[in-house]
């Protein structure tokens, strides 16, 4: 690894870890040796060094402390290169995604911020409200016994290893021995010698380098084993007093040229169902 991305990875580990401790369900935070390692091997697999490297410049901590949806669609959007709709004051002319541009009006219809504050995401919404944005495509999977532990290692590892693809997951933190309860983030990186992803929790306030933090890895970023993430993800989300429904992932893929071109033909003809009498140009029949 050359000294500028030796130096960028070093400042990163420093700004997002804490002090090197060892956490329950064999986490390993960012700033352990074992880590470093992973990080150091990304000299020979690219595919590591790139999708921690634009994850790592997309991070941000949630606004909110339901906001853990919310933020890790900006850093996966980020992160992909997306533009956002909005323009921001401050940032003009740059269309860079955050936790109030992202609120679009298509994105608002899935949920609103203060219901969201209210109540959270679950994934299907999250994974609606992803969907709105014209860049991407979301794939949502829930974590079922029909799915497997297999499918889902495939699913993400193809995603992980893909650099027009991220991975944004739904999981219950007790079952990694966590505090806390269901929570949303995205995962950077998929490690093979080690069979390890990387999730970069939003939560950064509960890092325990701050006062008050808590001492289980919550709030900084760590690598879990593909198997202990299943069992976080294979659990049940209580939705209303009567449904329930399995946590689970959603795998989200930049468009290419193509589809967005043919994205936009296709928006022109549902125009031209809907308003027969109207002459358009022939092309777009």
């Amino acid at each position: 690894m050359n000294n500028v991305k030796r130096a960028f990875l070093l400042s990163v580990i420093s700004v997002l870890s804490c002090s090197g401790n060892s956490y329950a369900a064999d986490l390993i935070p960012l700033d352990d040796f074992r880590s470093k390692a992973i990080l150091d091997s990304a000299t020979t697999r690219p595919e590591i060094w790139s999708a921690v490297a634009h994850v790592f410049e997309s991070y941000e901590t949630q606004r909110t402390q339901a906001f853990c949806g919310v933020a890790s669609t900006v850093i996966a959007l980020n992160s992909l290169g997306v533009p956002g709709d909005t323009y921001v004051d401050n940032w003009y002319p740059f269309l860079t995604l955050n936790q109030n541009t992202i609120f679009t009006k298509d994105f608002l219809s899935i949920k609103a911020p203060n219901k969201i504050n209210m109540e959270g995401f679950t994934l299907d919404q999250l994974g609606a409200a992803i969907a709105t944005n014209k860049f991407v495509k979301a794939s949502t999977y829930h974590a079922t016994p029909e799915l497997g532990v297999e499918n889902f290692k495939r699913i993400v590892i193809g995603a992980l290893t893909d650099p027009n693809s991220r991975v944004v997951i739904n999981y219950l933190r007790g079952k990694i021995r966590q505090a806390g309860a269901g929570h949303h983030s995205p995962l950077a990186a998929y490690d093979a010698n080690t069979d390890r992803v990387l999730i970069m929790d939003t939560a950064r306030y509960k890092n325990d380098s701050t006062d008050g933090g808590l001492k289980d890895g919550s709030g900084q970023p760590v690598w879990v084993t593909l198997d202990d993430l299943w069992s976080a993800l294979n659990t049940e989300d209580q939705i209303d007093n009567v449904t329930r429904v399995f946590r689970g992932f959603i795998v989200i893929t930049k468009k290419n040229d193509e589809e967005i071109k043919n994205d936009k033909l296709n928006a022109a003809r549902g125009v031209i169902r809907q308003y027969p009498d109207h002459t358009i140009s022939g092309d777009i029949r």
